[in-house]
């Protein structure tokens, strides 16, 4: 029980203005979300993802760890938790708007 650390408090970040969860991010790490998984998702290797193809399969919480334009594209900076071997060594860029992403950021404090 000593290794556990437990949060404080947790709390859901409104979406938009987007600054607010930058300043979360910036000021207190990673934030927890849950995404709809389609089938392309279980494919993607690198590049700004976004839905093309396939039926919903599921959903699925991820870690944003950060956001980036890529091309013109803005993204979220994702750790996924199917190991380094799935997508981008583990973590996937998913384009703003993107699969539910913004819906449900959730953070708390250790």
């Amino acid at each position: 029980s000593n290794d556990k650390k437990f949060a404080k408090s947790s709390f859901k970040i409104k979406s938009y203005p987007l600054t607010t969860a930058y300043e979360e991010l910036m000021t207190h790490g990673p934030i927890s979300t849950i995404i709809t998984v389609f089938q392309d998702f279980l494919h993607y290797k690198s590049g700004v993802y976004k839905h093309l193809s396939g039926w919903q399969i599921g959903s699925h919480a991820i870690e944003v760890i950060g956001w980036g334009v890529e091309n013109g594209e803005k993204y979220w900076w994702v750790k996924n938790s199917w190991g380094s071997t799935w997508g981008n060594g583990g973590f996937v860029k998913i384009g703003y708007g993107e699969v539910g992403i913004e819906n449900s950021f959730t953070a708390g404090y250790v």
